[in-house]
C-alpha cells in the first residue's frame, strides 16, 4: 500500500474543496477561485488523481517572482506540462497561513 491509498490522501480538486469550504463566506470563495482561475487552475478531471497525504501546510504569495508556468503564456502546441517547485527557492514567499484565510 503506498501513500496515495492512504485514508487520508487527498487529489488537488479534494484540497481546492476543502479550501472553499474552510473560506467559508461566498465573497471570499469567489476571490479565492477568481485566483485559482487566474493561476491555470481549473477542476479538471485529471487533477483527481494523483493523490496525497497533507503532512505539513505552508502558505505562499504567488506573484512576480514565483516559479511558475501560467496556461496564458504556452506557447501553442503545448498540452501538457509537469514540472516540480524546489521548498527552498520559494521560502522568500511563505507568508502567514492568516495572510491566506483571512484569520486573525
Amino acid at each position: 500500500s503506498s501513500l496515495a491509498d492512504a485514508a487520508g490522501a487527498r487529489s488537488l480538486n479534494e484540497i481546492v474543496a476543502a479550501v472553499q469550504a474552510r473560506l467559508g463566506e461566498a465573497d471570499a470563495v469567489e476571490a479565492f477561485d477568481r485566483k485559482l482561475v487566474a493561476h491555470g487552475y481549473a477542476p479538471l478531471p485529471d487533477y483527481d488523481e494523483p493523490r496525497f497525504v497533507v503532512s505539513d501546510v505552508r502558505s505562499y504569495r504567488v506573484g512576480d517572482g514565483f516559479p511558475r508556468l501560467m496556461r496564458s503564456q504556452l506557447p501553442p502546441g503545448i498540452a501538457n506540462v509537469a514540472y516540480d517547485i524546489r521548498l527552498e527557492t520559494i521560502a522568500p514567499y511563505e507568508c502567514d497561513e492568516a495572510a491566506i484565510f483571512g484569520e486573525d
